[in-house]
């Protein structure tokens, strides 16, 4: 016989993720669901979720990123708004105030990296105003599921071990989202030494982890499991050891000539960071405050 809060929770897990992808899709944003079991059991005891933070295996959790239009659509309009009421020279002060407005929050940026503030306030304000919209339309006993749902970022570390809270891409991986190609995965192990690359079915390399939400308080034990790909990985095969070899070798030793988020993509593809955001990426994070004020300086000037 079928549970009937079951059949109510599968109903309400529905809408969470409707509410946070109309919240989301529009600033650049994907999500993926997945069990916070299912990232236990696949990661180290230092970095599981564990009781703290989701009390049973079968709490609700969520993958983030940002895919390649994030930086157009929510990086860009918001550090210009920024300028245009504040100054363009009061940026930092504008950050100032950012640390002191959400100074009761966890896990805020830890540095004056303008992105990760943008990141920040948009995640934020997807989870409360999904939360609250849905809880309209709860009962009182609905409604507590929703309790104590929290984002933790990809940057947040723990305090004592210093280790992430969260191993971002194996969330990425469990959900779904993205394939974590690993040294372990060589038959031969010649790259035992490297670390490993997540790559997007669709995006490749040209993403970033921001995270994960949970919901400690939302159990969904029969959540569909959907398998991760890659552009180089496909359900049911093995994986060249070559082609492994060669995408680990490129994301450790040249990184930053971007080839690993190339591997097997269509060169017709628009999923690519622009050239505005490869060159904030490139940026020190001490500098990328002037690089928002370069940038703001050539809009005015080309506005005008």
């Amino acid at each position: 016989m079928n549970n009937p809060s079951e059949g109510k929770d599968s109903s309400l897990v529905q809408c969470i993720l409707k509410e946070l992808a109309e919240e989301l899709s529009p600033y650049g944003f994907d999500i993926s669901p997945f069990l916070s079991g299912w990232y236990d059991a696949n990661t180290s005891s230092k970095v599981r979720l564990g009781s703290d933070l989701t009390p049973h295996e079968d709490c609700l959790c969520i993958c983030l990123l940002s895919n390649p239009q994030m930086f157009e659509k929510t990086f860009i309009p918001t550090v210009f708004d920024w300028c245009k009421e504040s100054g363009i020279e009061s940026l930092d002060n504008v950050l100032k105030c950012l640390k002191t407005r959400f100074c009761g929050s966890r896990f805020l940026p830890g540095s004056d990296d303008p992105f990760d503030w943008t990141v920040f306030i948009r995640l934020q304000k997807a989870l409360s105003s999904s939360v609250q919209k849905l809880k309209l339309n709860l009962t009182p006993d609905e409604s507590t599921k929703l309790n104590n749902a929290e984002w933790i970022p990809d940057y947040a570390i723990r305090p004592v071990t210093r280790l992430p809270y969260v191993h971002v891409q194996t969330a990425g991986h469990v959900s779904g989202m993205a394939y974590f190609h690993q040294p372990s995965d060589s038959i031969k192990k010649k790259c035992s030494s490297y670390s490993g690359v997540s790559l997007h079915p669709y995006y490749g390399g040209w993403f970033g982890f921001r995270g994960i939400y949970i919901f400690p308080n939302l159990r969904y034990p029969t959540l569909p499991r959907q398998n991760p790909l890659s552009p180089i990985y496909f359900e049911n095969e093995q994986l060249p050891d070559e082609l492994l070899e060669h995408v680990l070798h490129a994301y450790n030793c040249c990184w930053n000539e971007n080839k690993w988020r190339d591997y097997k993509l269509p060169d017709t593809i628009d999923h690519r960071y622009s050239l505005n955001a490869l060159a904030y990426f490139s940026t020190s994070p001490s500098e990328r405050v002037q690089f928002v004020r370069n940038l703001f300086a050539r809009y005015k000037n080309t506005d005008q």
